[in-house]
């Protein structure tokens, strides 16, 4: 009897032993870890994307603000902001622009004289008004630029 109790406590040691290395096997390099490198395989890979399209997003030319045209401007008549400065992005297409501010050439403010609704300005004087404009392309790039409108007395 005593021979029976050696080789079942025996067999149970290996039992108990057997069970604490494949625990330990599974908790530190098993199946635990394979679902952990999957997500984070994921992650890695929508990093990866997001990556892609701020690089792409960045090595894209900004879009071009431009005054337009020769035309003369005069105190007390409606500038169409459109008519004055022309917004274009990377492949020619035409942007909409909007004016950010209007400033005389001491940098007093003169967005008073600006209609957003209508999108035109009307100068009560004569000189010189730096427009701050922006534009912004269907990809969002954008732009700012700062130019400098003349306007001869009317």
């Amino acid at each position: 009897m005593q021979q029976v109790f050696q080789q079942l406590g025996a067999g149970i040691i290996a039992v108990l032993v057997a069970l604490v290395i494949l625990t330990w096997f599974v908790g530190n390099c098993g199946l635990t870890k394979i679902g952990i490198r999957l997500g984070e395989s994921s992650a890695q890979e929508y990093s990866y994307i997001e990556q892609k399209v701020l690089m792409e997003l960045c090595k894209r030319v900004a879009p071009k603000i431009e005054y337009q045209c020769e035309k003369c401007f005069y105190s007390n008549s409606k500038i169409q902001i459109q008519e004055a400065f022309q917004a274009m992005d990377a492949e020619g297409a035409i942007l909409e622009i909007g004016v950010k501010e209007i400033t005389d050439i001491q940098g007093n403010s003169k967005m008073e004289c600006y209609q957003k609704e209508k999108h035109w300005v009307e100068f009560q004087e004569s000189g010189r008004y730096v427009f701050t404009l922006q534009a912004k392309d269907k990809r969002g790039k954008s732009t700012t630029e700062k130019i400098t409108l003349t306007v001869d007395k009317g």
